[in-house]
């Protein structure tokens, strides 16, 4: 049993060489990716908070959901969620 979880850690870690030798060229698009849901997910928390200062009930919760939104559309996608939550 010791030396099948010994090949198991081994197959294991040449999958994990060969994903990144393989993405190696596509893994700026996934850092841009992480780092647009980054900021998105920032300016919707900042948008909720300003809204709410000034007595703006109708804003979007930070969730999977929005946040995918935001990552994906941009600030486009903001200002539809937005748009949907105050109409």
């Amino acid at each position: 049993m010791e030396q099948l979880q010994q090949m198991a850690w081994i197959a294991g870690v040449f999958g994990l060489i060969l994903m990144i030798l393989f993405l190696k060229e596509k893994l700026s698009f996934f850092i841009r990716l992480a780092g647009r849901g980054i900021l998105c997910t920032a300016l919707l928390w900042g948008m909720d908070q300003a809204l709410f200062f000034f007595g703006i009930q109708a804003v979007p919760g930070i969730n999977p959901w929005t946040v995918l939104t935001g990552t994906i559309l941009g600030f486009p996608g903001l200002c539809l969620l937005f748009g949907v939550c105050y109409f």
